[in-house]
């Protein structure tokens, strides 16, 4: 049993460090080609974003682009700027959620946040494809693209299979 709760702190922390790793990365010519000082410039000065940031961002890269550009990006749309934050920043929260409680031995709340995350993880691929997005053929998955749905599933499983052991032990231990 303490194995599958330490599995599970590992696999909720992994998913908080994947929200800094890259979602997308661009193909290697592009990342090659472009000079140090252009990679540090900005393409829009409202937004705290570099070139070499958007070249291979990470989901927290989108949810500054989201949360900084509403006048910019999302063309004053406030609705569109809230709900893009949130649906790409509680990703990470419900991860220290899913954490806090396997660290308390809770499984319970840590599965139903992992069903959660792996419903946020299909929606936030979902509204990329939607938005075409990802047909550019310059861009490919990054590590935290599979991370997040290699950690959603495991948290689901590991959570599932705790419940599963704390049922089992309580059982033997009335005998």
């Amino acid at each position: 049993m303490r194995v599958l709760q330490t599995l599970l702190i590992l696999v909720s922390a992994a998913l908080i460090v994947a929200f800094f790793l890259p979602y997308f990365k661009t193909e290697t010519s592009m990342n090659t080609n472009t000079s140090s000082s252009i990679s540090e410039m900005k393409p829009v000065e409202s937004i705290d974003v570099t070139m070499k940031e958007i070249n291979n961002p990470s989901m927290f890269t989108f949810v500054k682009v989201y949360f900084q550009g509403t006048d910019t990006v999302l063309q004053g749309s406030v609705g569109n700027s809230i709900f893009y934050t949130i649906l790409y920043g509680i990703v990470p929260v419900f991860a220290l959620l899913v954490f806090i409680y396997a660290l308390c031995n809770v499984p319970v709340p840590a599965l139903i946040f992992s069903i959660f995350i792996g419903g946020l993880t299909y929606a936030i691929h979902w509204d990329f494809v939607s938005r075409r997005i990802m047909e550019n053929s310059a861009l490919t998955h990054g590590i935290g693209w599979y991370m997040y749905f290699g950690c959603a599933g495991a948290m689901f499983l590991l959570s599932l299979f705790l419940i599963i052991a704390k049922h089992y032990y309580k059982k033997q231990r009335n005998r």
